[in-house]
């Protein structure tokens, strides 16, 4: 994965380094590492929750901070190979 960053530059957007589509997004929240998938990507193969839209232009920093908080799932990074 390609790590990019937007708007407030307070996220991590991972792009697949192939088809530059954004995989997923996280954000450290002190100790814990929080983040959500592009559910659009894996809407064929796995059963995930209904995607939330939003305008995160519209947001201050704070504002986006407290949404991933209340939203987002914990994260952990596996390394190696999936093979």
């Amino acid at each position: 994965m390609r790590p990019v960053r937007q708007g407030s530059e307070q996220a991590v957007f991972w792009a697949c380094p192939v088809c530059n589509e954004i995989v997923a997004v996280t954000h450290q929240d002190g100790g814990t590492l929080r983040g959500a998938a592009n559910a659009a990507l894996f809407a064929n193969h796995h059963t995930m929750k209904a995607p939330i839209t939003v305008s995160p232009k519209l947001l201050s920093p704070e504002e986006k901070r407290d949404r991933w908080v209340e939203i987002w799932a914990s994260v952990e990074f596996a390394t190696g190979s999936a093979e």
